[in-house]
């Protein structure tokens, strides 16, 4: 009865509430050279380029005046070719929520916010089983507001992340703290606001 109350209350205020769709898009394409840079893989091996795409939609809800709730979707791909191997073609869907917060208004257009999230993910592979697993993630992320309906943006994913399961689309086991500037430039992610 508490919780049906407080629910209640909160959608009642929501009234005056801004309601937007954020569809995300992060793409890379690892060259041989860059990888070799990172140590990811040994001078040796003959390793062809690699496409990795990440596509999801978020829809949010802005609560209060910095803090936003919502649910997103997802779909990533991820395409590798090695020299004597079998290609490694993954899939990976998502579904799950977040919370967010503004931290820190620039000026009047820039803003930088923290989000915090969870996902259910299932991923598929040519070479392995199917397998399930549950992620949470913090990302630090900035929108560039061109008006009060719309911004782009650009976000440092998974900065810090759990991983329920060590098979999964970012190869991460347990928690992980990432570089912010290394992960952005292997595999930025871009966004695109719109209110409704």
């Amino acid at each position: 009865m508490i919780l049906f109350i407080c629910l209640f209350n909160s959608v009642s205020k929501a009234q005056e509430s801004k309601l937007w769709l954020e569809p995300e898009i992060g793409l890379s394409f690892v060259q041989d050279d860059l990888a070799r840079i990172y140590g990811d893989i040994e001078t040796r091996q003959e390793v062809s380029n690699s496409l990795i795409l990440s596509l999801g939609s978020k829809l949010n809800y802005q609560l209060k005046e910095k803090f936003w709730i919502g649910a997103h979707l997802g779909y990533a791909y991820e395409f590798a070719s090695l020299d004597d191997q079998p290609d490694i073609n993954i899939s990976n869907y998502r579904i799950g929520l977040q919370a967010r917060y503004d931290l820190l208004k620039v000026f009047d257009h820039f803003q930088f916010y923290t989000e915090i999230g969870g996902n259910y993910n299932y991923l598929r592979s040519e070479m392995a089983n199917d397998e399930e697993h549950f992620n949470c993630y913090t990302d630090i992320g900035v929108r560039f507001y061109f008006s009060n309906e719309l911004y782009v943006g650009f976000i440092f994913k998974d900065l810090i992340s759990y991983h329920s399961s060590e098979i999964n689309f970012r190869n991460r086991d347990g928690f992980h703290i990432a570089n912010p500037i290394r992960e952005f430039l292997e595999f930025p992610f871009f966004i695109i606001g719109f209110e409704h």
